[in-house]
Order: structure tokens, then sequence, then C-alpha cells
């Protein structure tokens, strides 16, 4: 299994052929509007490869979301690094450009900075 995080179609490709035989690339990240990825398809159906999409790790926010929590409180789920940027309020419109050109991976606007 190969997951791709970011959103960016390149890395889809690498994770698509880092897939073994059988094997499902799991795409995460979310790419920009109208972004294209491609794969040999002969390549998808002689390996029996499967390509699958999901969006917050396919899960149910009313029961995820307190888990996740949970698991923050005591530092069993380190959020701080999966941050690459952070940027004040004022500045979304450059948060929002990071994102569209991949020069982060993920930014947290805050309302105080």
């Amino acid at each position: 299994m190969a997951f791709e995080a970011v959103g960016l179609p390149e890395l889809m490709e690498t994770a698509m052929a880092a897939t073994r035989r059988g094997g499902v690339t799991v795409l995460v990240g979310v790419a920009p509007e109208g972004a294209t990825a491609r794969f040999d398809a002969q390549v998808l159906v002689q390996q029996d490869k499967t390509i699958r999409g999901c969006i917050y790790g396919s899960g149910q926010p009313a029961r995820d979301i307190p888990w996740l929590l949970r698991l923050f409180t005591p530092g069993r789920l380190r959020l701080e690094e999966l941050v690459s940027r952070q940027r004040p309020l004022g500045e979304i419109n450059a948060a929002i450009a990071d994102m569209r050109t991949g020069t982060v991976a993920r930014v947290v606007v805050d309302r105080q900075g």
C-alpha cells in the first residue's frame, strides 16, 4: 500500500509506481482543481493495482474528532509536527497560495497571530 498525502499529481504518480502488484494506492492529498495524474492503464490492469481516494481518512467526524482530541490532550498525538507554517488571519490569501503552489503541506491560520 502506498499513500500520497500532499495533493501533487507527480507524487500521486510516484505512489502508484511504488505500489506492489495487487496493492492499493491511497490518494489522501487534495490536488488543485483540474489537476490530472497519469497512470499506465495496462500496468494498472496487468498488476491488479487499485487506486482509492480518501477524504478525512474516510472517517466519521462526530465519532473521530473526540477520539483524536483524547489522543492529543495527553500528548500522544503530536499535531504540531504536521504543521509546515503558521500565518496570521491577515495573511489568509498567502496561506491559500502556499497550499495551492505546494510550497507547504499544511498551514495553520491563527486569528490571534
